[in-house]
């Protein structure tokens, strides 16, 4: 599409208003989330007014975990107008969902963790012990070293 050069908006104006770098404003154009309007001379790509709206948008469901292509999911729906249906509610809905199962599911493996982690620390309180009463044991013989390993903690040497 042909504009003037001195339509819209320059890229680092527009990346300055979003807290953004030239090079995320770039990437959104080549991932299709962004559309310039043109470039000026020296090249360097204008953006419609809409654009600052559409990049906050973007950073909005970043950090709400939507993957690229449900991101422009939703862009395409805004943009083609789709959105008084339940076309959009629907997308969203099923994006959150998806979210709220994936935090369940890290919640489920932090815990196991948690646990493994409190186990490691009860059995090795018992190291305290051994040492204050001047126990000269080799430690590899009581265990505390194979459950560390069989959790994953790696042991000098």
């Amino acid at each position: 599409m042909n504009s003037r050069p001195t339509d819209g908006t320059p890229i680092g104006a527009l990346a300055r208003s979003t807290g953004s770098t030239l090079r995320t404003i770039r990437w959104y154009v080549e991932q299709g989330l962004l559309t310039p309007l043109g470039s000026a001379p020296g090249g360097r790509a204008r953006f419609p007014a809409s654009a600052e709206q559409t990049v906050r948008t973007v950073h909005a469901l970043q950090e709400a975990g939507f993957a690229l292509a449900e991101i422009k999911s939703v862009l395409d729906a805004i943009a083609a107008g789709r959105t008084k249906g339940k076309e959009l509610t629907t997308l969203l809905r099923r994006t959150v969902t998806r979210q709220r199962d994936e935090i369940h599911r890290r919640e489920a493996a932090l815990r196991a963790i948690r646990q493994s982690l409190d186990c490691v620390l009860e059995r090795t309180a018992r190291c305290d012990t051994c040492k204050a009463q001047g126990a000269s044991r080799d430690c590899a013989g009581c265990g505390n070293l194979e459950l560390l390993k069989s959790l994953g903690v790696g042991t000098p040497g």
